[in-house]
């Protein structure tokens, strides 16, 4: 069993929460047709979702088969189509405490690891605008209040370690963090060090863990070396890996052109590392 299980099964289930205001405040696709209408506060969402069926030649699997309007007091504001495989979400949570909940929905397109899409429906300025997150890997995002304030965070992890350094299995990457705030997301990953810390434990005992089984280490130390760095703490993190990584390695050591081509190649572990932190933003 992998040190790090992925999301193997597709839930097919279809969920319903009540919101605080009355009706229903969020939906979980999957592989019966809904229709139906969200409420929460001032904003209703209608969808109209069919699901496909996968092994069936005439569906196009690229087909947008969810459709939803937004409305704020009975007023079209925004209308949208995705498309979305096996599951999805559609919620409305107010994020930023504005008083309008934003209308969260979440799209899968197929396949082990990638991709859950997550799109943010907000009110800045008197209009409704939409903030994309891009594809993400298994699950998405999770949706905390990590500091007590009200507004809520997004919590994810730097898909740029995937496959970095390792198999995805082997692979711990860094945490990433987003607020919503006037309309946009943005990266507020430094300002929560005791969720930084809590991650940063996982991942020591994962290194551990690793070391005793003479398993794929260099792809989670490449995850904590970052998470040190988020920390202020690179010069630890970094002491620590070169005292742990596999130098038999050359997993990450060889970088391609656009046609699969080799085009340079790092001397060891540690050089492609620091490359990919420089690269990434953690190193300043």
């Amino acid at each position: 069993m992998s040190l790090f299980p992925i999301l193997s099964t597709i839930i097919s289930i279809v969920a319903l929460t009540p919101s605080s205001a009355g009706g229903i405040s969020s939906i979980d696709l999957g592989d019966s047709p809904v229709q139906t209408t969200l409420n929460s506060g001032t904003i209703t969402v209608k969808i109209d979702y069919q699901p496909i069926r996968l092994g069936d030649p005439t569906q196009n699997l690229e087909a947008p088969n969810l459709r939803y309007q937004i409305m704020e007091n009975g007023q079209v504001q925004m209308q949208d189509r995705r498309n979305t495989i096996g599951s999805g979400r559609v919620f409305l949570r107010d994020f930023d405490k504005s008083g309008t909940p934003e209308v969260i929905v979440v799209t899968f397109s197929g396949g082990a690891h990638c991709c859950t899409s997550t799109f943010i429906y907000t009110k800045h300025q008197g209009k409704f605008q939409r903030v994309e997150t891009g594809g993400k890997d298994s699950r998405g995002f999770d949706y905390q209040d990590l500091d007590g304030d009200g507004t809520i965070e997004l919590i994810s992890r730097d898909q740029s370690f995937y496959y970095a350094f390792s198999a995805y299995a082997f692979s711990f990457p860094p945490s990433q963090i987003f607020s919503l705030k006037e309309g946009k997301l943005v990266d507020t990953t430094r300002n929560y060090p005791r969720y930084l810390r809590a991650e940063l434990q996982r991942m020591f005992a994962a290194i551990e863990e690793l070391t005793r089984e003479n398993g794929q280490i260099n792809g989670v130390l490449a995850g904590y070396v970052a998470q040190k760095a988020l920390l202020g703490e690179f010069a630890q993190g970094w002491q620590l890996m070169l005292a742990r990584y596999d130098r038999s390695s050359d997993w990450g050591l060889v970088t391609y052109d656009q046609d699969g081509k080799e085009v340079s190649r790092y001397r060891d572990f540690p050089t492609a590392l620091r490359a990919h932190l420089q690269r990434y933003g953690y190193l300043r």
